[in-house]
């Protein structure tokens, strides 16, 4: 679920991902990267410049809600 926010990601995994078997979920890295002003291209995600968690998907409280519901909806993340 590249791109998705933390939060959207916890919604699919509770709606749609765990109640039809999915077992896994790849995100987005959770780094804190170089942001491109023009256009943000995807692949600005794999420029990191720190280890905070703070990003466009969310934040460090985002990111763990998202990962305790998709484990608790049977979905690990990749």
């Amino acid at each position: 679920m590249f791109e998705w926010s933390w939060g959207d990601i916890a919604n699919e995994c509770e709606q749609f991902l765990g109640p039809k078997g999915f077992a896994g979920v790849q995100i987005s890295p959770p780094s804190e990267n170089i942001v491109i002003e023009d256009g943000r291209p995807w692949w600005e995600r794999y420029q990191p410049i720190s280890y905070s968690l703070n990003t466009r998907s969310g934040d460090e409280g985002a990111l763990k809600d998202m990962i305790s519901r998709c484990n608790n909806a049977g979905v690990r993340y990749r």
